[in-house]
């Protein structure tokens, strides 16, 4: 997994740190005792085995040799790894090594012990998340806790900074633009907005509401979301599907604080903060006029660039445990092989694929139940099997947007009382269930659920 600072992930720029300096984390020790520990990877390499004359000595290993490989830093930055002869191989990501260049992110497997190179935390990078809801202690997150720290409350002549979270799919934008406005000190509540799912016709009023007989229809008055939000936060998730009409609406209330209702002819002045959220890269889609390039500017005070879970993989095996706690009825015991497959998959849909594993694994073993990597999940073990055979491309990781809907256990019970309640809405529908209105309407395909018989 090579750190290139031009490279992307999807349409998202990779949030990539600087390759120096690097550190070898212990992400799986059989007696426990070396797991979250960190060594950086100095001048003298790191020998690793079960040998007493090893840098880290691993006990309680019997698969380890007693020298079973070795980590040096090169000249760029990165690591050398090298197998010592060792009995059973050393694992590069998956697959068998002799010796190879490895850098931030990859993943050493030796014996029943693995590993992960990482970038060390600073020492104001190291204070524990506390009761912060993004979870982790690797350097990457720890990066994003402080931003927010940073940012929370900032105020520049009098007005709070807006603020844009660049993140792929499921990286956690809404619980970050959550943490923003509960450090924020506003006392207004954060009202959130999926812009993709909005239609066209409506969009405007319910950003800025409308006033009776405004439209066909309008028979009372609404708030849009900007009023309902006053004093407190407004966070608008993919903000990239908005047209260009109400993009240049949306500008001139954020300049000049004022909102007027669809039909009406008094404004009124509202404070609102903007959290705005986006998995696609904007700047491409200014050159393409696809988007306001004074929105942007406007919206970008601050940017909070948030980690894939590829670059955060020293926190991988802590959130899943985390979410079993959470969710479940027990903590499963992985073994050695299920840590390496959870370490070494690429999670196309980030920590809100990560969550939905554990939560499917924890409710239905008992505590401690040993998990191989067939296990957590059919994708997650043909990856780690094809990358053992030394075909990483064959691994199923491809994973759709109605795979994800699955992921998050949306049942035809739920979609069919959704329809229901919003009387076959479909756009309502989609809201209410938390997916974009494609991806309901794929689901409704798949279940031949029809909503007009819901109208």
């Amino acid at each position: 997994m090579a750190n290139d600072n031009n490279t992307t992930v999807g349409s998202v720029p990779r949030y990539v740190s600087s390759p120096q300096p690097i550190a070898l984390f212990c992400a799986y020790s059989p007696q426990g005792d070396l797991m979250g520990r960190v060594w950086p990877i100095e001048a003298k390499p790191i020998t690793v085995g079960r040998g007493s004359t090893q840098t880290i000595e691993v006990g309680g290993d019997e698969r380890l040799s007693r020298s079973h490989f070795t980590v040096a830093r090169t000249v760029g930055g990165s690591a050398r790894i090298s197998d010592e002869k060792s009995r059973n191989s050393t694992f590069l990501n998956g697959r068998s090594i002799t010796e190879h260049t490895g850098s931030q992110g990859d993943v050493i497997r030796a014996g029943n012990s693995v590993w992960v190179l990482v970038e060390p935390a600073t020492k104001a990078e190291q204070a524990s998340p506390g009761d912060s809801p993004l979870r982790g202690t690797g350097q990457a997150i720890s990066k994003v806790r402080l931003g927010i720290s940073q940012v929370a409350s900032a105020v520049v002549a009098g007005n709070p900074l807006s603020v844009l979270i660049l993140g792929e799919t499921g990286s956690g934008k809404e619980v970050t633009a959550q943490e923003i406005h509960r450090q924020s000190g506003r006392t207004g509540r954060i009202v959130p907005v999926n812009c993709a799912a909005i239609a066209e016709t409506l969009a405007e009023s319910h950003f800025f509401g409308h006033v009776p007989g405004a439209f066909s229809g309008a028979t009372g008055h609404h708030d849009g979301v900007f009023v309902r939000a006053d004093r407190g936060t407004l966070f608008l998730d993919e903000l990239g599907e908005l047209s260009l009409g109400l993009q240049a609406k949306l500008l001139r209330v954020l300049e000049t604080g004022l909102v007027t209702p669809v039909g009406g002819s008094r404004a009124r002045r509202v404070d609102v903060r903007v959290v705005a959220a986006t998995n696609v890269p904007l700047k491409e889609a200014v050159d393409d006029k696809r988007f306001r390039g004074d929105l942007l500017a406007r919206l970008q005070d601050w940017t909070v660039f948030l980690p894939s879970l590829r670059e955060r993989r020293e926190d991988v095996v802590f959130l899943f445990e985390s979410f079993c706690r959470d969710f479940g009825q027990g903590v499963p015991t992985l073994s050695p092989d299920a840590v390496d497959a959870l370490l070494i998959y690429p999670w196309p849909y980030n920590v809100r694929e990560l969550r939905q594993v554990a939560v499917r694994l924890s409710v239905n073993t008992v505590d401690g139940e040993s998990v191989e990597p067939d296990g957590l999940s059919t994708e997650i073990g043909h990856y780690f099997e094809s990358c053992r055979a030394g075909n990483p491309g064959e691994g199923s990781t491809d994973i759709d947007e109605a795979t994800l809907a699955d992921l998050d256990i949306i049942t035809p019970a739920q979609i069919m009382d959704a329809l229901r309640l919003v009387r076959g809405n479909v756009t309502k529908a989609a809201q209410y269930l938390g997916m974009s209105r494609n991806t309901l309407y794929r689901r409704l395909t798949d279940y031949q659920i029809d909503p007009t018989q819901y109208r």
